[in-house]
């Protein structure tokens, strides 16, 4: 399995660091976990086009997780020819968000109807293609809909016998951390913008995974003696932990 950090920054893109998009590789398959502006062109940039990702999951409804969705879509329908075989999968935890979406590619003349086939993101959801299978885990970032459903959400990947946790982004307490299912897991992928990370520690130290890694990263933990004062902090934490930049990339 192979993921690379396209975006590593939060709310706003900053010098040298992009908003979030992580891709996933594994089997020969792409998948993204978010998409916010130039995920594009990112992947051209690594030899890849939009028509090749097989599955995208969005774990809320804010542009900086979802800016590059249109030219995604437009991509990954001009150069469906060039992969017939692959037809994106585009999880959405909005039920306006599909509908919006379209209508958005459609005013601007994109080619894009062939290239996507949208899914609703919810607890219930379920995708499983052979290669990787995804849980979605309700979180308290954003108010639920009036139907009682989440409309944010952690991504729980299985792959080649990992289990990988991303935390989309969470509540200012922390509380709504998916700690159980993370004990169970063998990388995590955690924001670090919207709580203390004096509030994380706690429940960060019963985990054990092989790493950890800090994602969506609040400006002042973007310099280099940010990240050194993150890195104190965890210290005691009895696993690896590492901060993420953009174009890195996880072998696991």
């Amino acid at each position: 399995m192979k993921i690379t950090i396209f975006g590593s920054s939060h709310g706003n893109p900053e010098k040298g660091r992009f908003q979030t998009s992580v891709l996933l590789q594994s089997g020969g398959k792409n998948y993204l976990i978010d998409a916010a502006e130039p995920v594009g062109a990112l992947l051209v940039d690594r030899g890849l086009r939009a028509a090749q990702i097989s599955a995208a999951f969005i774990t809320h409804m804010h542009i900086d997780h979802t800016g590059g969705l249109p030219a995604l879509l437009e991509q990954a329908g001009k150069h469906r020819h060039l992969f017939p075989e692959i037809r994106m999968s585009l999880f959405l935890p909005e039920p306006q968000a599909a509908p919006a979406l379209a209508a958005w590619c459609d005013i601007n003349r994109a080619n894009w109807r062939n290239g996507v086939k949208f899914c609703d993101l919810n607890e219930k959801a379920c995708f499983d293609d052979g290669t990787i299978k995804v849980e979605f885990i309700p979180t308290g970032h954003l108010p639920g809909g009036a139907d009682g459903s989440a409309r944010s959400y952690a991504v729980l990947i299985f792959c080649e016998g990992k289990k990988v946790l991303f935390s989309g982004d969470l509540q200012a307490d922390f509380g709504d951390f998916p700690v159980e299912k993370a004990k169970e897991c063998d990388l995590i992928f955690c924001e670090l913008t919207h709580f203390p990370l004096e509030k994380a520690l706690p429940v960060l130290k019963v985990l054990a995974p092989e790493k950890l890694v800090f994602y969506h990263l609040h400006t002042p933990h973007q310099s280099a003696q940010g990240e050194a004062e993150v890195l104190k902090k965890c210290a005691g934490l009895g696993y690896p932990v590492i901060l993420a930049h953009d174009g890195e990339v996880i072998e696991f």
